[in-house]
């Protein structure tokens, strides 16, 4: 780890860094702020294809249980990174840090090979989950890909698009999600696409019962070899996601039925990209060019969404 606390900080060639680093050289403890850029600066982050939100949410949970170099101080981290768990996927990751009073936490050189090392198993971990990728046009903001990639499952929707967009969202792709309304057309219109396909129906349409009668004909339009392909989300994750919630007379979109079936389906958070609860960018809210238009309640999606982020149950990879 010479690259940090060594002796020679311009033998690692990082264009536009080398003072950051010599200014870390030879310290006996740095700040809460430093640690965290020598974090994501770091060949573990860079070798893992980590995000700044990523490596974030790994140090908000470390700093929290880790003692400092010095005397024990206020946790100033959860300033400067706590709101990541509020924080629209719209939003850039700002890397204002904490104030430099004398209470700053002070962290060790060997805290930041220890930090390391977790960092490593935290995000080994993290990639055993789900990622869940929407066609918000804010994935084409960042170079995801290639961790979106690492994700043991990774989920996207109905007309997603992978050629020219493989930096940004990955070639990955193990479940397939299609809306009742694009099921059998877009089935008929990918036959190359064996993905597992699981089909999203809302339990209501218009404040009136839905969900069975539509899954009825769905059914019968599908061909015996489309059948095995496809399973649905169930009755009760659909009738669950309205109890209590305020949709009127429109229904939860694709996204967020999915969001709700997976957290039943893993014990982990689930890690959410390109999820802009139909914001438009540059006129569009697709990264792929269409003409699209959201017929969905957005501002109570991303409520729903916000409180689950809270809670800890679902995370933004970015």
């Amino acid at each position: 780890l010479s690259w940090v606390w060594g002796n020679q900080p311009d033998a690692m060639a990082l264009s536009g860094t080398d003072k950051f680093y010599r200014d870390a050289v030879g310290t006996q403890a740095v700040s809460a702020k430093t640690l965290f850029e020598l974090l994501l600066r770091s060949p573990t982050a860079r070798s893992l294809d980590l995000t700044e939100r990523l490596v974030a949410d790994f140090f908000q949970s470390w700093e929290a249980k880790t003692p400092t170099a010095g005397k024990e101080p206020p946790r100033t981290i959860t300033a400067l990174r706590g709101r990541l768990r509020t924080l629209s996927p719209l939003s850039p990751v700002r890397s204002d840090g904490p104030s430099k009073s004398a209470s700053a936490p002070r962290y060790s050189q060997a805290q930041f090979v220890s930090a390391c090392e977790e960092m490593q198993v935290y995000s080994e971990q993290c990639f055993r989950g789900v990622c869940i990728v929407g066609n918000g046009r804010s994935v084409l903001e960042l170079r995801a890909g290639r961790m979106v990639d690492r994700f043991a499952t990774v989920v996207r929707f109905n007309d997603f698009q992978i050629n020219d967009y493989e930096e940004h969202i990955g070639r990955q792709t193990h479940l397939w999600v299609v809306s009742d309304w694009t099921c059998v057309k877009l089935l008929a219109k990918y036959p190359e696409r064996t993905t597992p396909v699981l089909c999203a129906i809302p339990y209501r349409f218009m404040g009136k019962p839905y969900y069975e009668q539509r899954r009825k004909e769905i059914e019968e339009e599908l061909t015996p070899a489309q059948l095995k392909q496809v399973s649905f989300i169930s009755s009760e994750t659909a009738r669950d996601l309205i109890e209590g919630r305020n949709f009127g007379d429109r229904w939860p979109s694709s996204g967020l039925l999915t969001i709700m079936h997976m957290l039943k389906a893993q014990s982990g958070p689930v890690r959410l990209h390109g999820f802009d609860f139909f914001k438009e960018i540059d006129g569009k809210i697709h990264y792929m060019e269409d003409t699209h238009k959201a017929n969905h309640h957005a501002a109570e999606e991303e409520r729903i969404c916000m409180e689950l982020m809270r809670s800890g149950q679902l995370r933004f990879v970015a």
